[in-house]
């Protein structure tokens, strides 16, 4: 019996545990130990409820960041343009550089930027400026932004904590089987079996893939 892959699939590590449910539940001297492996696939399954569901949200944290950037580069777009026209010098401040171009950054980058840079010169403009509206605007859709963006690394978060309890989950398994397979051994030397006999209560290396692709159960040499 050789220890799973901690690279395999929780998919792979469920497969392996329903085969030896089966097993186990097909054996009266081994029907006891059944409980136990159903404990341990629920909780994989669990898992992976688990994991489709910080998968899930993102992906639409990072739609929701997506959005939320095209709507500040929109807003900030139509300042810059109008500043252009209207107030050059203006227009030469809130640049990102010093290209008359409008330049994408990185989405915290482009926060800071608004923050510090942009908003300050549109907020000081005098009343009555054709590009001070565009304060209140830009103001929004960067808070928006920002706050997208912390949704984001939480979700980020719990994504690669979500990881950890995978790896705990499958080292977890694969000392229970350790165990069993021992237990196992110890019964077939009290019936005066070989110790071969306990192998046949788990799927050959080739089974324990994902069952996606049906093979004929063998047990492990």
């Amino acid at each position: 019996m050789k220890r799973l892959s901690l690279g395999s699939s929780l998919d792979t590590f469920i497969d392996s545990l329903e085969y030896t449910q089966a097993a186990l539940a097909a054996e009266p001297l081994t029907a006891t130990l059944v409980a136990a492996v159903d404990e341990l696939i629920e909780e994989g399954e669990a898992l992976l409820v688990a994991d489709r569901r910080s998968r899930r949200a993102l992906t639409q944290k990072w739609a929701l960041v997506a959005v939320c950037d095209l709507h500040l580069d929109l807003v900030e777009k139509k300042a810059f343009k109008l500043a252009e026209v209207q107030d050059p010098a203006l227009r030469a401040k809130m640049s990102k550089s010093a290209t008359s171009a409008f330049l994408r950054s990185s989405y915290l980058k482009q926060c800071t930027h608004t923050t510090t840079i942009i908003l300050p010169l549109l907020r000081a403009l005098a009343d009555g400026h054709p590009v001070k509206p565009y304060a209140t605007e830009i103001e929004t859709t960067c808070t928006a932004l920002m706050a997208a963006l912390e949704g984001r690394d939480k979700a980020r978060g719990e994504r690669a904590l979500a990881a950890q309890r995978f790896e705990d989950w499958k080292e977890g398994a694969n000392r229970f089987r350790t165990t069993l397979h021992a237990q196992l051994v110890g019964l077939a030397m009290s019936n005066g079996f070989e110790k071969s006999w306990a192998d046949g209560f788990f799927p050959s290396e080739g089974r324990s893939k994902s069952a996606a692709e049906p093979t004929e159960p063998s047990p492990e040499a």
